[in-house]
């Protein structure tokens, strides 16, 4: 760390700029190259507009699991009755004395900004207190807040969740280089969320889809940084855009050989051309 400095005014753009011109100048840096890392608050992207902002990976990954929670709660009734009991649950707690200290893990309230890992962090203190919980809340005769929980159905979610933990660790990294793993991170949860198996439960299935649908494109990511890091953010659209294989071309292949069969050999080449595209096309959702 370099500077940790008392922020009195108010937390407008233009006050932050200043501080930060005011930073970036006492350690001789470049106001305008200087990379900065924030969060998506309007207040701090109009005080880096004209400096090299870098919007923060961490935030970005926390709002689309918020996203795919809230959606999930207003599509499917038990994730939403977990999400409500766990609430209530928490709130007692916390509100009562005697309870929190003699617990195995402290339950944690969650929180849609700071921290980012509130809702994992909310539900893995319930899972790790759960049992301890029980006798505690039947001294004040409320043994009803956790036999509410169903234990099950919370530990699927914690399950599919936890990945993002793992991310979250890779992504925090402040001593080695870390934008590279972007993309990496993308991937690994993206394949991870998409992988259903015939043990997940329907609101595990609900929750894993709204995650995937949720989940920033690493393509868009880096689109957002052309103008912080022209050379880079086109050198990554180039190379995503290569397969790693010659399989979908190969797969092409043989679709147009089912289409020009023998006994359709009357088929003109741009009929032929036509008809393979249309149907990858349609088979990928594009029409």
């Amino acid at each position: 760390m370099y500077a940790c400095k008392f922020f009195p005014e108010s937390k407008t753009a233009d006050h932050i700029q200043v501080a930060l011109d005011q930073i970036l100048d006492d350690a001789g840096l470049d106001a305008e190259n200087t990379p900065c890392v924030t969060d998506k608050g309007s207040n701090m992207v109009a005080a880096t507009k004209s400096k090299c902002h870098v919007t923060c990976a961490c935030h970005r990954l926390s709002t689309s699991i918020n996203t795919a929670w809230d959606a999930s709660c207003a599509q499917n009734e038990e994730l939403k009755e977990l999400d409500d009991c766990s609430n209530s649950l928490v709130k007692f707690v916390k509100k009562s004395g005697g309870i929190q200290y003699n617990l195995p893990a402290t339950l944690k309230a969650g929180g849609k900004t700071r921290p980012w890992r509130g809702l994992i962090n909310k539900f893995c203190s319930i899972s790790k207190s759960y049992e301890a919980l029980k006798p505690l809340l039947r001294e004040k005769r409320r043994e009803d807040l956790v036999a509410a929980i169903e234990k099950s159905l919370l530990e699927e979610v914690l399950h599919i969740l936890e990945k993002a933990e793992e991310i979250f660790d890779i992504l925090e990294y402040s001593f080695v280089p870390s934008l590279q793993f972007v993309l990496p991170a993308f991937y690994k949860l993206r394949n991870f969320w998409s992988e259903l198996s015939s043990a997940d439960t329907a609101a595990g299935r609900v929750l894993k889809r709204n995650l995937v649908t949720a989940l920033f494109d690493p393509l868009l990511w880096w689109g957002e940084q052309r103008y912080s890091f022209p050379v880079l953010s086109c050198l990554a659209r180039q190379l995503l855009v290569i397969p790693a294989s010659s399989a979908e071309s190969e797969r092409h292949f043989s679709g147009a050989g089912r289409i020009a069969r023998k006994d359709r050999n009357r088929l003109k080449d741009d009929a032929v051309e036509s008809s393979v595209v249309y149907y990858e096309a349609v088979r990928k959702g594009i029409i």
